[in-house]
């Protein structure tokens, strides 16, 4: 029998700082502490690095730049094994010197999330806001997408853009992250981006709406 396919879920700042990348993390953890068996990819350029928030960023490991050779399909567990791990995530970020992750051939990404996909249970990626062909190859390979948004107008409204670009790629999915004074609902938000709420975030705590 072919072995069950990872769930992709794929992580999207509705706008600059509305915590998608924390929410990335969360996500694996959580993954982990279910048992799954969990990778989580950064890529997103301007989240400052998804090992650096585990506090993987010393760990030895292949990081983006280690794998531009990679084009096709790997032996299974090599890729996944390559990385760095902690906290029973296998991470996959840029270079600490400041590259990022290209320049690498653009079959790369999608090979080495295949790659992935076929290792793991969870696969959980961290998306920058744009809509170039990586972002959709991913997308592509997505079985949800949470967009992050803060429930002032500002947020909304920039969200608004993200998600009317993406919505009809793949199961696209509000995730509201409660600002102090920012007074809109987390449900009226996601009825204006016209996309199901799927969970409201308030410090700590996270209100589930709907199942992932």
């Amino acid at each position: 029998l072919e072995a069950p396919r990872a769930s992709v879920v794929s992580v999207m700042g509705g706008s600059v700082g509305a915590g998608a990348s924390v929410l990335a993390v969360s996500l694996a953890l959580a993954g982990v502490r279910l048992g799954q068996v969990t990778a989580l990819v950064d890529l997103d350029p301007r989240g400052g690095g998804l090992d650096l928030a585990l506090g993987a960023e010393d760990l030895p490991g292949a990081r983006w730049t280690d794998l531009a050779g990679v084009l096709g399909p790997v032996p299974a567990g090599t890729l996944t094994a390559a990385l760095p791990h902690i906290h029973g995530v296998s991470v996959l970020a840029p270079a600490r010197d400041g590259s990022f992750p290209l320049p690498v051939h653009p079959a790369v990404v999608p090979a080495v999330l295949d790659s992935l996909i076929a290792d793991s249970s969870l696969v959980v990626v961290d998306l920058p806001r744009s809509h170039d062909d990586l972002s959709a190859a991913v997308l592509a390979r997505t079985d949800v997408l949470l967009v992050v948004v803060t429930p002032d107008v500002r947020g909304s409204a920039a969200a608004q853009a993200v998600c009317a670009t993406v919505r009809e790629r793949c199961d696209t999915r509000a995730v509201v992250r409660a600002l102090p004074g920012a007074g809109l609902d987390g449900q009226a938000v996601a009825d204006w981006l016209a996309v199901p709420l799927a969970a409201e975030v308030a410090g700590v705590g996270m209100r589930v709406v709907a199942s992932l």
